[in-house]
């Protein structure tokens, strides 16, 4: 437990790494092609996600390379994200680090960063949290009309996502009290 990381949440500094060994070993397809300019190390047993690595050094959840297929260098959508956030990459919830590969594929036609330039922390830092929430959001009157109309298909894909259904765990529908079958609606908010 890292006193200089006592802002950190509990679970992110008290729970170890968990590495789950793949077919070969480490996960290590990070970057497209063959080229070798990253290389891929599991962390030593008292690292954690939030512990600071060497100074190029970054922590990162196999998920987001083996599973999402995001590569190195990040795109500059990507590096963008973590930049105005103020996080790391890792610091990112893996639903939202899902949600920005999957507006990279729908949207993002972008040319992939290929200098080194520090666009975003690689450690966890607080600076994310000392901020307020306004100064994340985005008013639609300072929208592009480029920018409104990608906003528009995004909600439309939004409102076109069907209710789950909940299940037990043996399969069977779940009832809410008064014997109705339970649905989690999408939620969405226009603001």
């Amino acid at each position: 437990m890292d006193p200089q990381l006592s802002w950190v949440g509990p679970e992110p500094r008290g729970i170890a790494s968990t590495i789950t060994p793949t077919a070969g070993g480490t996960y290590t397809l990070v970057e497209e092609g063959n080229v070798e300019n990253w290389e891929v190390y599991c962390p030593a047993e008292e690292k954690r996600v939030c512990s600071p690595y060497s100074d190029d050094g970054f922590a990162m959840y196999e998920f987001a390379f083996k599973d999402l297929k995001f590569r190195l260098p990040f795109s500059n959508l990507a590096a963008g994200v973590f930049g105005w956030l103020h996080l790391a990459p890792s610091q990112l919830h893996q639903n939202s680090l899902a949600f920005i590969r999957a507006f990279e594929i729908l949207y993002e036609h972008g040319v992939q960063v290929t200098r080194r330039v520090a666009q975003f922390p690689l450690k966890w830092t607080r600076r994310h949290f000392d901020g307020s929430t306004d100064s994340y959001l985005t008013k639609d009157e300072t929208l592009s009309k480029d920018e409104r109309v990608g906003l528009d298909k995004l909600k439309k894909f939004v409102d076109s996502f069907k209710p789950t259904r909940y299940v037990t765990k043996a399969g069977a529908q779940a009832l809410d009290s008064k014997g109705r079958p339970r649905f989690c609606q999408p939620a969405r908010k226009d603001s």
